[in-house]
């Protein structure tokens, strides 16, 4: 699944990945029609629209969600937490009981696409899914792509069987953070280097700089004021 920039991550792996094999993507339908000039040149790459399959699941699968996510929420109540965690959580008990029924009805979701797709090489994500957990129940291979630099991972322990990173200083810390309960790859980043690719492409600066009021060849700088969040909700 792709959220917001993401996809920009995932794109460059996506294509590479087409031209040797075939691919299944569960995707947003928000995400897909964004990027559906890019998507739809790939010849190899199957789309299922999250939306769409969450409404195809059985009324069967709604109750069994509905009644694992309640034990599952009973079961974290009576165990030996703290306190102060306790009372966090019956202070939100209406949010934790809604993520724990959304988390199980993705569950039912991964367990019935990957059923019908017969073999299954692995599984690859930005970030952890309920996917995985389906996965591994199926001996699949998990992968997680890095997409950010800086900052600690959001990621926890034995969260992914393999993670895709930047160079051996950004391997050092994920070890570290993730305990060396997955094995991290460093491979270096598709992303920067399909941005690296787009850049070295020949553009038509005379027909850009006529387009935004400017002469010749003269060189601009664009610079973005706002984060991509304050961009989508633009109006």
């Amino acid at each position: 699944m792709c959220i917001r920039d993401s996809i920009v991550s995932a794109l460059p792996v996506l294509k590479e990945l087409d031209n040797k094999t075939n691919v299944l993507v569960v995707i947003l339908r928000r995400t897909y029609e964004r990027y559906a000039y890019e998507l739809n040149n790939l010849k190899n790459t199957k789309f299922v629209l999250f939306e769409y399959e969450v409404k195809k699941l059985s009324l069967r699968d709604y109750i069994k969600a509905n009644k694992v996510a309640i034990d599952k929420y009973n079961l974290m109540i009576s165990s030996g937490l703290d306190s102060d965690l306790r009372r966090i959580i019956k202070k939100h008990e209406n949010f934790v009981r809604c993520y724990l029924k959304k988390e199980q009805i993705q569950y039912y979701l991964f367990k019935k696409i990957f059923s019908l797709q017969g073999s299954i090489k692995g599984v690859v994500s930005i970030v952890y899914t309920t996917a995985f957990q389906v996965a591994k129940e199926m001996a699949i291979p998990t992968f997680i792509l890095q997409h950010g630099i800086g900052g600690r991972t959001k990621e926890l322990p034995h969260a992914c069987d393999y993670m895709f990173a930047f160079d051996e200083k950004t391997k050092e810390l994920l070890d570290k953070w993730l305990e060396h309960t997955v094995e991290i790859l460093p491979l270096g980043s598709p992303r920067f280097e399909y941005a690296k690719d787009i850049r070295l492409i020949k553009r038509n600066v005379k027909k850009f700089n006529k387009k935004i009021g400017c002469d010749g060849y003269k060189r601009n700088v664009t610079y973005i004021g706002v984060g991509m969040r304050d961009i989508e909700n633009e109006k």
